[in-house]
Formats: C-alpha cells, structure tokens, sequence
C-alpha cells in the first residue's frame, strides 16, 4: 500500500507551513498524508491534483481513518475524482479491511466507514473502557440510524450472535447516561426502527433504497428527537 508515492517538500509550496507531506496515487484519486501539517496554500488547490469537478472535502471523512491506519501519518486528505468513483474506493477500502489480518474487531470498526459520531457513541457506551469518542450525538436521520444499525450488527456478528450480552451493552439505556436525553427512547423503540431502516435499505451501505421507508424513519427519529426536548 505505500509503494508507488511522491515526496513532495512543503518548501516547494508558496506561502508553505515548514512541514512535508506526501502524496498516494491510486486509480480513483489521491491521498495526502503526514505526520505535521499540509500548508494551507496546498490545501486549497489540491482538488486540482484529479481532473474531476466532483472532489469534495467530505471524501476525506470516509476514507481518512482507514488511510490513517495503512499509511501510519496523522493527516490524511483523500480526494476522488467523482462520486463514482468515490464508491468504487470505498468498496476497494470494504474488501481490503475485511482481509486485514491481527486487528481485533473494534479496530476493524474502527477503520471503516459506519464511525459517525451516533455509532461512535453506541460503541462507546457499550465498551466504556476503550477510548472511543467524548462528542456524544443521537442518530438525527437515516444515514445516521443506517450506520448505529449496522454497527450493532456488526459487533454482534463479529462477536458471537450466539452471546445475548454483546447486544444488551448496545441496547441498554444505563451505559448512556450523560451521552443524550433521548437516547432511552431511541433504545426502547430500536426494534421497530431498525425494522424501519431493513425495509429502507440501510442493512448493507451499498444496496436498493427505498425512499418512501426512509422517510417513516426520519419522521419516528425526528419525533422521538422532538419529544425529549
């Protein structure tokens, strides 16, 4: 994976920070990394580095901490060429953690790409010991619930669907104390809303939507969101 990149000196850069940083080819995009800082000057041209009009600073959301891992630096800037071919990445990133070897299953999680900040909270309410995150949010819609639901099935495959305690640190309304007020109502009603989420298409990340079922969950979210204010 870190074969085949440039060295690219900060000082070759107008108006540079002092700090080198390198740059990742890959078919669908680049990846800007470092272990300091990516001057400000390069980093508001680097969409220029792929030909697409598409490249958005949002990419580097879903890929960075993947490439965080692989790469070893702290800083990490993908940009793809277009939302094509961002999801042909992220498919690539899905089959290459999957063959990962030596990391355990919330590192897994970890690097992949349903870490938004409600999910981080399940993870952390449900493994107290780990230091996972200290930004708390509940799922506000369905991208949000898409990523709790399969982050819950994810630990409960991973770890043993055969173990009813896995699943009860996730569903259990005392390790959410201080993490959001609505967070009993949510875990009360989780059946029926990931009944909801199945029937929009949100059990796989790629896969068929249905927007009219998407919708009844927004609704139910935005009403249980509603009624503990």
């Amino acid at each position: 994976m870190t074969q085949g990149f440039e060295v690219t000196p900060a000082s070759q850069m107008p108006h540079n920070s002092g700090a080198d940083y390198q740059i990742k080819h890959f078919p669908e995009g680049v990846v800007v990394y470092t272990n300091g800082g990516i001057p400000v000057s390069a980093m508001t041209s680097l969409g220029k580095l792929v030909p697409g009009p598409d490249a958005k600073k949002m990419i580097a959301l879903s890929l960075s901490a993947y490439y965080a891992k692989v790469l070893g630096a702290r800083v990490i800037y993908p940009i793809a060429e277009n939302a094509d071919t961002l999801k042909t990445w992220e498919k690539r990133v899905e089959e290459e953690i999957a063959a990962m070897r030596g990391l355990s299953v919330l590192e897994r999680w970890e690097i992949g790409f349903d870490t938004g900040t409600s999910a981080k909270t399940m993870v952390q309410a449900a493994f107290p010991d780990q230091n996972i995150t200290r930004d708390f949010g509940i799922p506000h819609d369905p991208d949000d619930f898409g990523r709790c639901m399969r982050t819950v099935d994810y630990f409960t495959s991973a770890m043993g669907t055969e173990d009813p305690e896995i699943r009860k640190r996730f569903l259990d309304p005392a390790n959410y104390k201080g993490k959001g007020q609505q967070w009993p109502a949510i875990l009360e009603r989780w059946d029926e809303l990931c009944a909801l989420g199945r029937q929009a298409g949100l059990s796989k990340r790629w896969g068929k939507f249905s927007k009219p079922h998407a919708e009844e969950l927004y609704q139910a979210l935005q009403q249980i969101e509603r009624s503990a204010l």
